[in-house]
């Protein structure tokens, strides 16, 4: 939702590739974050570090928009096929232990080719950016339904 609310369509960039973009964005910074949060906990567990989830201050809020962008991302995610959402969650890293993977790995994983795993990939961010562009649609009528809603009252 941040990325609609920061796109700038004068810059000459479409929205889909603006988007897909905030939200890997999104995604990695949430992942790094979450890794330093767990490198922390697990210092204050050996008594090196006394670590107070309350002290982010600004970063709070910015943490919350990058959770509530995943739940997003999973949302959109889940909406694709079982080798297509495999794939992507593979590519970026999601769920996971590792960071995100190479496609000639995941290619051996799903025993298909390199080539048609990428092209799996791409039909399935075109996807995911389609089902995107419906839901911010959606929720652009929904907040102009409320807002004629109120100045009608």
């Amino acid at each position: 939702m941040r990325a609609v609310d920061l796109f700038d369509y004068r810059r000459g960039n479409r929205f889909s590739t603006y988007a897909y973009q905030a939200v890997e964005r999104s995604i990695f910074g949430h992942f790094r974050r979450d890794q330093r949060y767990k490198s922390k906990v697990s210092a204050a567990s050996h008594g090196v570090l006394e670590f107070c989830p309350g002290d982010a201050g600004e970063s709070d809020r910015a943490e919350l928009d990058a959770r509530e962008t995943i739940v997003q991302v999973n949302e959109l995610i889940e909406q694709l096929d079982d080798r297509e959402r495999y794939i992507v969650r593979s590519r970026f890293g999601i769920n996971r232990p590792d960071s995100g993977v190479a496609f000639h790995v995941i290619a051996e994983e799903i025993r298909l080719s390199t080539t048609r795993t990428l092209q799996l990939f791409n039909r399935s961010i075109e996807k995911l950016r389609i089902l995107m562009k419906h839901r911010t649609l959606r929720g652009a009528d929904h907040r102009r339904r409320e807002g004629s809603r109120r100045e009608s009252r």
